[in-house]
């Protein structure tokens, strides 16, 4: 079974939950006469008592540019596809045999629908394109009853360029259901609306085993006759993948009900449960798949995800619905991207498309971390814990325990430039950036710091002020006031240095402690000796410093998670990394007897009495945590 290898230290199973503005589809309608309808003829190669067997054929005249072969009998039967062009050449098309029906689940819709052909087996359909004056069919393996062609005829669709949104940057261009000139007649004489699932949990790959040898005008005409297939000779309630990719990377949207919606499909049976089917137009068991198929891949399986809430860089715990190699209720342990073979036992999505699955997947963390950081509209605030925000280094605020969404425009996508983060006692935050500008979020007011450095990536953290302002550090150890905070004067500057990694200020601003990589804590105002033995010279391993609201002492935080006590706080237990450089930052509960550290990439541990808290967003997979912030 395919498996893609994932490393990270963080635990399985967190959802990643993103925002976005919601895409608006033209509402289909029925072709107009200006659409010319797919049509498809049965065309009976055998007498319906008669029983034909290996090395059997029979041709037939046709303009068809699709064609499906459909028998009766229990064993195996395994064809042969011809077709003849206009200067009366046979061309081999494809060999066939059984589709993958039934894909759709058990008790669904689709398979209700679909009972009335149940005596009747089916292959996959196939393109054998426009030019096609006769086509032949060989039985090359088993025994066959009632042999049928089911002969396809989808005329070319002029189609209107894809549109765009704003939904996320990642937006792939998907051709709709209206601009490739869907017939909804097809789906509402089988169903009469789309069944939705609560969520989408991973992507399932398909090929749908046609020619490789269409052309990018042809492929609108290959998805409506996959359409009209799928409803009319399977009898299901619309096509059955929610999108399809061309060798050209063209994106078709598949089943009706919205892109952006977890939309039951009918691709895998026992897996079309919260999953969205993308199938790879063409037969890739004994071919590559091009570079353009791959990228389209891609970008509407990392939209999709994006758009859906789902963290790329995590498995899933998947339940089956039940098919011949899992029994329903089986729990699996999924990566975000497997084929259609690790589902049930068919050869989809081909060698050729199978063996590149990992290529796809790989870069989908990165992709939806860059796109729109807001968590999705089902993100629902936890009850009587913390409200948590966890900042990604695009300026992303991600909300966790009982924090609300934090809807806002401080995102750099691509430039990890977000520093530090912190809540604000009224809502919202502000978050700082590399060059000292001090960006509110949610119904925080505008800050505007005294000390701001464009093009120079030196500040490095932020302290809010109880009565409004607050301070900015620099990496040489200066701190600068801001919103009416009184001037501070710090006895460690170390000019030209970037050293200095955090800031505690007291309430009064009267006091307080900057850290040094090193872990030195140096002590300005009226601020006592640390006592703090955690010092390392020479090593740049010190990320974090915090204050108890109780003024009881503060904690320094090591990038292997350690907590190191300083001016008398009492010992906390640590958040170890087992020798790995991963802790990011650290923040205290309210009452200062525990807190939350963030990782790398993004994932909050609790320490102390703090209590473990949901999280809208985590394990991004790559060094993009910045900061965390408790109220």
């Amino acid at each position: 079974m395919h498996r893609i290898s994932l490393r990270f230290l963080v635990p399985i199973g967190a959802v990643l939950t993103l925002g976005l503005s919601t895409f608006v589809l033209v509402l289909p309608t029925l072709p107009d006469a200006s659409t010319p309808p797919v049509t498809i003829d049965n065309v009976d190669l055998t007498p319906a008592t008669q029983t034909v067997t290996t090395g059997w054929h029979a041709q037939t005249d046709t303009t068809a540019n699709m064609v499906g072969v459909s028998w009766q009998g229990k064993a195996p039967a395994d064809f042969t596809v011809e077709k003849r062009d206009p200067r009366g050449h046979w061309h081999s098309l494809a060999p066939v045999g059984l589709g993958d029906d039934p894909g759709a689940d058990p008790g669904s819709r689709d398979a209700k629908s679909a009972r009335r052909h149940a005596a009747t087996r089916s292959t996959e359909p196939v393109w054998v394109g426009n030019d096609t004056t006769a086509v032949r069919v060989k039985l090359d393996h088993g025994t066959a009853t009632n042999v049928d062609l089911k002969a396809i005829k989808t005329p070319r669709v002029a189609t209107s360029p894809p549109g765009s949104a704003d939904a996320l940057p990642a937006w792939p261009n998907i051709i709709s259901r209206a601009q490739w000139g869907a017939d909804e007649g097809l789906r509402l004489a089988n169903c009469s609306s789309p069944d939705y699932d609560a969520r989408v949990q991973l992507a399932i790959v398909h090929h749908t085993v046609n020619s490789n040898s269409y052309q990018p005008w042809e492929s609108a005409s290959i998805v409506r006759g996959v359409y009209a297939y799928h409803t009319i000779t399977l009898g299901y309630c619309d096509i059955a993948y929610n999108f399809l990719v061309d060798r050209f990377g063209q994106v078709f949207e598949g089943r009706f009900g919205g892109v952006d919606r977890p939309v039951h499909g009918a691709h895998a049976i026992g897996f079309n449960t919260q999953t969205t089917g993308v199938a790879a137009i063409g037969n890739f068991q004994g071919a590559g798949a091009p570079g353009a198929l791959i990228d389209g891949l891609e970008n509407i399986i990392a939209w999709k995800l994006a758009a859906s809430g789902v963290d790329p860089a995590r498995p899933t715990l998947y339940t089956t619905n039940g098919n011949d190699k899992f029994a329903p209720g089986t729990q699996i342990w999924e990566p975000t991207v497997i084929g259609h073979r690790d589902t049930w036992f068919t050869d989809c999505p081909g060698d050729g498309l199978y063996g590149r699955l990992d290529e796809i997947h790989a870069p989908l963390a990165a992709r939806v971390i860059t796109s729109v950081p807001d968590p999705s509209p089902w993100w629902v605030p936890g009850l009587f814990v913390p409200s948590i925000a966890t900042l990604d280094a695009f300026g992303g605020v991600h909300p966790a325990g009982s924090a609300d969404s934090f809807h806002h425009n401080v995102y750099w996508p691509n430039f990890p430039i977000a520093r530090a983060v912190k809540l604000a006692t009224g809502g919202g935050g502000y978050v700082l950036d590399g060059f000292g500008a001090v960006n509110a979020f949610g119904n925080a007011p505008p800050a505007t710091a005294s000390a701001y450095w464009p093009g120079w990536d030196i500040a490095r953290d932020l302290v809010l002020r109880p009565a409004g302002g607050g301070w900015v550090l620099d990496g040489w150890g200066a701190i600068h006031a801001f919103g009416g905070a009184p001037p501070i004067t710090s006895g460690s500057y170390w000019q030209g240095w970037d050293i200095a990694r955090g800031l505690v200020v007291f309430p009064s601003g009267a006091g307080g402690y900057v850290l040094d990589g090193w872990g030195g804590v140096h002590p300005f105002g009226n601020a006592g000796a640390p006592g703090f033995s955690g010092y390392w010279p020479g090593w740049d391993i010190a990320r974090s410093i915090v204050w108890r609201s109780d003024d009881a002492g503060g904690y320094v935080l090591d990038g292997y998670g350690s907590l190191h006590a300083f001016a008398g706080a009492p010992p906390l237990a640590n958040v170890q990394y087992l020798g790995f450089d991963f802790a990011a930052s650290v923040a205290l509960t309210p009452g200062g007897g525990g807190g939350y550290v963030v990782d790398r990439f993004g994932q909050l541990y609790p320490f102390g009495n703090a209590p473990w808290v949901r999280q809208a967003q985590t394990g991004w997979g790559f060094s993009l945590g910045r900061g965390v912030s408790v109220n």
